[in-house]
């Protein structure tokens, strides 16, 4: 019914500890192709890693992007009729950019999406519990500085800082929309909560260059808008939900500004009758839409449209 152009995927692709290089076309063909076999997804899927990757060998799902790129490169609504992997893993380094652009026409102008995949864990260090089971996995990872890599990362980047990586990327970008994903939040309600890193460091890049921002990571769903800045984020994928334990977390927009315009956790599951869920982005000229799915593909929320950048 969607009829997507391509799936983006946030990250934590595979629990608990990622792949190794030595498993990984197995975990590939049992929990990617074996599952997202239905037409509809036969897409390219533009992909990160989240902490649960990063514990394993991040450089075996970026080796799988690059043995397929010896093959043909797909390009974002073009017909994929094979469920292999290969034909649609696009992971081709830590961190990543595209654009999308519907050509114009008599009437209208071109329409221009910028697509910026940013690796959070890199930027935010990991938490050291790995079990969420255990005392300190729900723990916030504390603020580091723009100069700080994580060292499980540093080894499958060529080098050169994120940071500026990201602001040349927002800088130089002309499109109608332009949206940043990471598996990280910036604001959460639900136990992880939100990273200050991400707060201190990448809020101020966003609200400057107008762009929005796409997230994973806690298992609910939650929708804030502050400065006419969209934080989406969609983490039920897995399952749903995680509790709503941060809604007063001072780093999160305080209640009175309204920002926190919706959310699903534990506690309003039974409300929704979700088990999990994903969410979709609809752009034209005039407007994109956003909404928020169950795990049947029914919408449960909708949020305001959100209007095209300015254009200078």
């Amino acid at each position: 019914e969607i009829n997507s152009e391509f799936v983006v995927a946030l990250g934590d692709n595979f629990y608990n500890s990622g792949i190794t290089k030595w498993n990984s076309k197995r975990r590939l063909q049992g929990t990617f192709d074996a599952v997202y076999h239905q037409a509809s997804l036969m897409t390219p899927w533009y992909i990160i890693g989240g902490n649960h990757d990063h514990r394993g060998n991040i450089a075996a799902q970026i080796e799988h992007t690059t043995q397929k790129q010896q093959q043909k490169n797909y390009s974002p609504g073009e017909n994929i009729t094979t469920t292999n992997s290969h034909n649609r893993w696009q992971f081709p380094s830590l961190y990543h950019a595209h654009s999308f652009q519907a050509p114009a026409d008599a009437s209208s102008p071109a329409l221009t999406v910028d697509l910026i995949l940013i690796d959070t864990v890199d930027l935010c260090d990991l938490n050291s519990v790995q079990d969420e089971h255990q005392d300190g996995y729900f723990d916030p990872l504390p603020l580091v500085s723009k100069s700080f890599s994580s060292s499980s990362s540093s080894s499958t980047e060529e080098g050169g800082n994120q940071w500026d990586w990201i602001e040349h990327q927002l800088s130089t970008s002309t499109a109608n929309y332009l949206l940043v994903g990471g598996h990280y939040p910036v604001y959460s309600v639900c136990l992880h909560g939100p990273t200050e890193t991400l707060v201190t460091h990448l809020r101020p890049l966003l609200q400057k260059y107008n762009a929005h921002y796409l997230s994973g990571h806690d298992h609910c769903m939650v929708h804030y808008e502050e400065q006419n800045v969209n934080y989406m984020l969609t983490g039920m994928g897995d399952e749903c939900c995680y509790d709503a334990s941060n809604v007063n977390n001072t780093l999160n927009p305080p209640p009175k500004s309204k920002s926190l315009k919706w959310f699903i956790s534990s506690e309003k599951q039974k409300l929704y009758q979700a088990q999990g869920g994903f969410t979709s982005f609809e752009a034209t000229r005039d407007q994109m839409k956003v909404k928020y799915h169950d795990h049947r593909g029914n919408v449960i929320f909708e949020a305001d449209p959100v209007e095209p950048r300015r254009r200078e």
